[in-house]
């Protein structure tokens, strides 16, 4: 009887367990697919007085935390089996914007002025296991703002830590208080950035840099004659950034941080899956929300 009743429930276990698993399974698509469908839109806009860094964070969930991180912390990063953790200790403090957890931020500015934000990128495949020390793509982000001051320290950083190759796929923007600018992409499992001479515009949406600017050709004012397309897509987006950020003209009466917004507003999804719009105030380290 006993033996019965234990072959019940070991049945019953598999059952919930198979039916789990599926459920999880669906959830992990959804994530997958919404996420890519509502994906984000940042840009800088840098001018000889104001200097302002854009960020809307497209997704069907808007909860979060904005914390405060102080410098001289002892940390590690939360690694997988077999894989090497960072460690290291805070230089700078950092305000970010988190939705899973105090290390995790999915954007943020440190004290030096330096500002990080990810979008979803499709293409992204980060490096194979190698000897580096492994974050994962948020733990990325807080990395920098711990450490970096400068896009250049945060390029150098690639011989340091590498990123998970099990992350989703995302990549970065980041600008600096000098008002440099590069994106962060890793395709084929190498690093890939635009900064300076490479980087024309100062925008990301949800493709390469290189194809994105690509398909900014084809528009007026950017080298072509095809009017601007009215649409939510990932390249369109990128082309309403790039054209409102070439129009921006400095005004006593609205200010670089109040045409961020009305540039933000113009690329943002419908439906309410524009759950954040953040204007970052690199100049004068404020953070508008």
């Amino acid at each position: 009887m006993i033996s019965a009743f234990y072959y019940l429930l070991l049945t019953i276990f598999k059952v919930m367990m198979i039916h789990i698993k599926t459920i999880l399974s669906i959830i992990a698509l959804g994530f997958i697919l919404n996420y890519s469908a509502y994906a984000c839109t940042t840009f800088c806009i840098n001018t000889d007085n104001e200097l302002v860094f854009g960020k809307n964070y497209d997704w069907m969930i808007s909860y979060g935390l904005v914390i405060v991180n102080k410098k001289d912390v002892v940390k590690r990063s939360m690694v997988g089996p077999n894989s090497i953790a960072a460690e290291w200790t805070s230089k700078y403090g950092s305000v970010t914007f988190n939705q899973y957890g105090r290390e995790f931020p999915s954007g943020g500015m440190n004290e030096a002025g330096l500002v990080i934000e990810l979008m979803w990128l499709d293409e992204t495949k980060f490096p194979v296991p190698d000897t580096r020390p492994v974050v994962n793509i948020l733990q990325w982000i807080q990395y920098q703002l711990d450490n970096s001051a400068t896009i250049d320290e945060v390029i150098a950083t690639d011989s340091k830590i590498r990123i998970s190759n099990r992350s989703v796929p995302v990549h970065y923007l980041v600008t600096d208080k000098t008002g440099k600018t590069v994106s962060i992409e890793y395709l084929d499992g190498k690093l890939v950035y635009h900064t300076g001479e490479t980087m024309p515009v100062t925008a990301l949406t949800n493709d390469t840099y290189e194809n994105s600017t690509g398909y900014l050709k084809r528009f007026k004012g950017f080298g072509g004659n095809q009017p601007m397309i009215e649409s939510k897509s990932s390249l369109d987006r990128f082309v309403k950034a790039c054209s409102m950020i070439k129009s921006y003209t400095l005004s006593p009466e609205r200010t670089a941080v109040d045409y961020g917004f009305d540039v933000l507003k113009s690329v943002e999804q419908g439906n309410g899956y524009t759950v954040w719009s953040i204007i970052y105030d690199i100049k004068n380290l404020k953070v508008f929300l």
